[in-house]
């Protein structure tokens, strides 16, 4: 009898099952892998303030369409992942600067921008894996005393966000498919103004 091409036949019988128990554990470690989740944290800055920190990208107010590329995870390892936006926005620091979510801190909610609900503004995540379902997270933060909603959509499903002081509500998308390597936000206001302080997206190789 052999086991892993080792002759085990003249092994007693209590030696040939342990072979044969160390083979069995073998196959399962070789088989097995662990998922890996990747997050990607998105700062964006508002009129004057700095980074939220090493780990986010610190996403500079364009002045029209533009495409923000080389975004790298919390690892500081390159995504290949770009996010374009098709106009600029007004920036402030003005968010109420506490993170209870527990996925962002302090100094991602007191940056933002912002824009009126007359001017809608879409996001666009790219170079996407299309076998990949992602998750997506915003959040929208103004220390105000005016009840502005945000609202956020995607292929076709949107969550309206009070941004009003807010420190926990967070727009949450998850199992997002990418077409074409693409998966698109439009971001806007039900009245008044609309704001956006943080975000991610995550997901599992």
């Amino acid at each position: 009898m052999k086991v892993n091409n080792i002759d085990i036949s003249n092994l007693s019988a209590i030696n040939k099952v342990a072979i044969a128990n160390i083979t069995a554990i073998n196959k399962v470690v070789v088989g097995t892998s662990t998922p890996t989740t990747r997050t990607m944290l998105l700062d964006f800055k508002g009129a004057a303030s700095t980074s939220a920190g090493a780990t986010y990208n610190l996403l500079v107010n364009p002045s029209g369409a533009a495409t923000f590329s080389n975004l790298f995870d919390t690892d500081l390892q390159n995504t290949g992942i770009a996010l374009g936006v098709d106009n600029s926005f007004l920036t402030s620091d003005g968010g109420y600067p506490t993170d209870g979510t527990g996925l962002f801190n302090d100094l991602a909610f007191l940056s933002l921008w912002y824009n009126a609900a007359t001017a809608p503004r879409v996001l666009e995540f790219q170079n996407l894996d299309n076998s990949k379902l992602y998750r997506l997270v915003f959040v929208p933060s103004r220390a105000t005393t005016a009840s502005y909603y945000t609202t956020f959509t995607i292929n076709g499903v949107t969550q309206t966000i009070l941004a009003k002081n807010n420190t926990s509500i967070i727009a949450d998308f998850v199992d997002i498919a990418p077409t074409s390597g693409k998966i698109t936000v439009s971001v806007g206001a039900v009245s008044g103004y609309y704001y956006i302080n943080a975000g991610l997206i995550s997901w599992t190789e």
